[in-house]
């Protein structure tokens, strides 16, 4: 019961580890994720575009993408 427990949560945190990465890259490219948004025509472009770009992974992108803009920005005022 224990093991069970504490792979589910390991296996949580990786994900979650996982798309904190992606936020990170996008906080360190933050004009650049923003103008690669707003240059793309739709949602799926800008998933496709942040993938290429930036090397992420597609659940990385689509946190991101998730994520409003003032959240993003809040993110970067706290590093």
């Amino acid at each position: 019961m224990v093991t069970r427990r504490t792979i589910f949560d390991l296996t949580e945190a990786k994900k979650r580890s996982h798309i904190l990465e992606g936020l990170i890259i996008a906080l360190d490219n933050l004009d650049a994720v923003i103008k690669t948004i707003r240059e793309s025509k739709t949602q799926e472009d800008a998933k496709v575009n942040l993938i290429e770009r930036f090397k992420l992974s597609d659940i990385q992108a689509t946190a991101i993408l998730d994520m409003q803009l003032r959240r993003l920005a809040a993110l970067e005022e706290k590093r």
